[in-house]
């Protein structure tokens, strides 16, 4: 089993590739950074084995301790500089990391 971290989730391209996910690989971990309480209700209403995270892509401590805990990281385009720093820390050989960029 692989823990999977996912950015970006609570919305419409993030939400596909976790339904995806889910479906094909229902036995993996799932660990989902959520801003707000209204998308963590719902997305736990729709997979309740996955677990949340609270939280935003400022929050550079939980980013950094969930993608270095991870096997897979998937994120969405990070709009920060300081977040996409925190991530290119963390990046290893041992790690498969998707980004999803949304522009252009």
């Amino acid at each position: 089993m692989k823990v999977i971290f996912i950015t970006g989730a609570s919305g419409y391209i993030g939400g596909d590739i976790l339904s995806q996910l889910i479906a094909k690989h229902p036995k993996h971990s799932y660990r989902l950074l959520v801003r707000n309480e209204q998308s963590q209700e719902r997305i736990l209403a729709a997979y309740p084995s996955v677990t949340i995270i609270p939280g935003s892509l400022e929050d550079l401590d939980v980013i950094a301790r969930e993608s270095a805990q991870a096997d897979i990281i998937i994120r969405k385009n990070l709009p920060t500089l300081s977040a996409r720093v925190v991530f290119a820390l963390v990046y290893s050989a041992t790690r498969e990391v998707y980004h999803r960029n949304q522009t252009g």
